[in-house]
């Protein structure tokens, strides 16, 4: 009986050529430059300990109508466009950064921590709503030697 020899194998690619379309360098500063911003949130006391949590949310509107451009072309209008936005790193951490200024805001002079976030992308009507609840513990306020009240120097 004759044995046959085994194929070599050949690495495989660990790159591949990807065609398609993508959001412009400039997309983030265009979109969020003519967004509308609405948060709101509350400091409450989240366990027997005393530990404060911050609850909130906070809600970017952009009325494509506002822009000087039209995201209605040939290649899939509004839907393409929410689905760059839902993939794209670079807005998410845009609007997370929004969303713990305007939770910092809210909840002074205590400090948000470990902020926990969920984010929701919707297109209603002629608008891109983007909903980012935001629930955090909060740290004890500092003063200006970096010390909380009651600790001692």
């Amino acid at each position: 009986m004759d044995l046959i020899p085994l194929k070599k194998s050949r690495s495989l690619p660990l790159m591949q050529t990807v065609v398609g379309r993508t959001l412009t360098s400039f997309a983030n500063e265009v979109l969020l430059s003519e967004a509308s911003i609405v948060s709101e949130g509350t400091v409450t006391n989240g366990d027997p300990d005393g530990e404060k949590i911050f609850s909130g949310s906070t809600m970017v509107t952009i009325r494509f109508a506002d822009l000087d451009l039209d995201p209605l072309d040939e290649n899939g209008g509004h839907e393409s466009l929410l689905g760059a936005l839902r993939k794209s790193i670079s807005f998410h951490v845009r609007l997370l950064r929004l969303a713990r200024r305007e939770a910092e805001l809210r909840c002074a002079p205590y400090l948000p921590v470990k902020m926990s976030t969920e984010l929701e992308f919707t297109i209603e009507d002629d608008a891109l709503l983007v909903d980012i609840d935001i629930e955090c513990p909060l740290a004890e306020p500092r003063d200006d030697a970096g010390q909380a009240p009651g600790d001692s120097p």
